[in-house]
């Protein structure tokens, strides 16, 4: 592409916001003498059409002053990391600049973090992780705009064609694979036949991984707007043993999974229920089938401590509870269905709408209805422990049974103010009622 049609390109797909903050750091780019790139992801989603303000700068010399002087100049707050010579530039409305400086790296052994130094532009682009991800956009201060493609990336871009620049790309760093399929399913293009074939020689590296990098690799898929086909790919190409060994899918786990994604955009769901965090259910999702040793080891291996691994336990277990109560029940009251569903979140009501939603047994899909329609607000209660002592009740076990009580007479109908919940304790409950 020239010169002159890729900065038309970049007249009629960005915003002018964009325009002017590149036009400020190519001017700085002239007062410093230091040649300035945007680079990567921007770039290749520019020459698709696809919108992506996520700018990444890179510069021949100084990038840790550029940054600096940059923030300075906008107005910026600048968080600088030394060690890899980059900065991230904070602006006031909450977006973000990152600025490298152009660098070569090697890896000391597979899957190590790489040891860089400073190196050119093309050094920089020979580094990256595939070809339609090493594209560069020189910025310079006559308002030319040259695209820089040193690896065949616009010609891949053009075939859909996702490629490695070297042989051992996934060996050196196998977070790659799961780029490479994240990119692959995103975009809709296809691993080259080399590609794939080095991917899948690489499949035993990623048990050296440690469990954030691979995690965090995870969360970028579970954060796709489909997910099921990224988890098809991975279970195709051997991926998901290699994350743990009993972690696998079949077309059943496939079918409960689109059903989940059917649950998450029905419009209904997120006004009655309340919209779901993506990653934390279909992390629930991807680990359901596992058996209760396996899933310790999984969420192990992911590193997953803390409030992540605390919940992921809990809706698990709040699931199959409520499975195995509707599952053994012939019908329930009010009450049982306001105390199974009351304490589960809402990735749990999901999760437990896709996975019953083709089941001949409907109980559990007719009791979410039930309670997110009437028995949640039903069951609100307006007096407190507070209350209970101003009454004249002693604090214990008893609390527990007045509050029960007054809850089944709210389900039920038989009450439906404060008035009468006070009626309902001193009539049952009040020694001297």
């Amino acid at each position: 592409m020239s010169e002159i049609s890729m900065r038309q390109l970049m007249q009629e797909r960005l915003p002018a916001s964009a325009r002017g903050l590149l036009n400020r750091v190519a001017s700085l780019s002239e007062k410093t003498g230091m040649p300035v790139y945007v680079v990567g992801g921007f770039v290749r989603d520019l020459l698709l059409a696809i919108e992506n303000l996520d700018i990444d700068i890179v510069v021949e010399g100084d990038g840790l002053r550029f940054a600096r002087e940059l923030a300075q100049e906008l107005k910026a707050e600048v968080t600088p990391h030394s060690k890899f010579g980059t900065s991230v530039l904070h602006f006031k409305d909450g977006t973000h600049l990152d600025v490298a400086t152009a660098r070569r790296e090697f890896y000391e052994e597979p899957s190590a973090l790489p040891t860089v130094q400073p190196g050119t532009i093309r050094e920089d682009m020979d580094r990256r992780d595939f070809t339609i991800n090493s594209l560069a956009i020189k910025l310079e201060p006559d308002g030319n705009r040259p695209l820089l493609d040193f690896n065949q990336g616009q010609p891949d871009l053009a075939d859909k064609i996702i490629r490695v620049l070297h042989e051992n790309s996934f060996v050196d760093d196998p977070t790659r694979i799961f780029r490479a399929i994240r990119f692959e399913q995103r975009l809709g293009f296809h691993l080259s036949r080399e590609t794939e074939a080095e991917l899948v020689k690489a499949l035993p590296i990623i048990s050296k991984l440690s469990g954030h990098r691979l995690t965090n690799e995870l969360v970028a898929i579970l954060k796709e707007k489909q997910f099921t086909p990224y988890l098809r790919r991975m279970q195709e190409l051997g991926v998901l043993v290699m994350v743990q060994s009993e972690l696998s899918c079949n077309e059943k786990d496939f079918a409960v999974l689109e059903r989940l994604e059917h649950q998450l955009r029905q419009p209904e769901n997120q006004l009655s229920i309340g919209e779901a965090d993506p990653v934390s259910v279909r992390l629930l999702a991807t680990l359901w089938s596992l058996d209760s040793d396996a899933f310790e080891s999984t969420l192990h291996r992911l590193d997953l401590k803390g409030q992540t691994g605390d919940k992921l336990r809990r809706d698990r277990s709040q699931c199959q509870a409520v499975l195995k109560q509707f599952g053994s029940a012939d019908t329930l009251s009010a009450l049982q269905i306001y105390d199974a569903l009351s304490p589960g979140s809402v990735e749990s009501v999901y999760w437990l709408l896709a996975i019953t939603e083709n089941e001949s047994n409907e109980s559990v899909q007719l009791a979410v209805e039930r309670f997110y329609s009437s028995l949640r607000q039903a069951g609100e209660l307006s007096l407190t422990g507070d209350d209970f002592i101003r009454m004249g009740l002693k604090p214990g076990p008893l609390f527990q049974r007045v509050f029960r009580e007054l809850r089944r007479a709210r389900l039920e109908g038989e009450i439906s103010s404060r008035e009468e919940e006070e009626k309902l304790v001193r009539e049952k409950f009040h020694p001297d009622g």
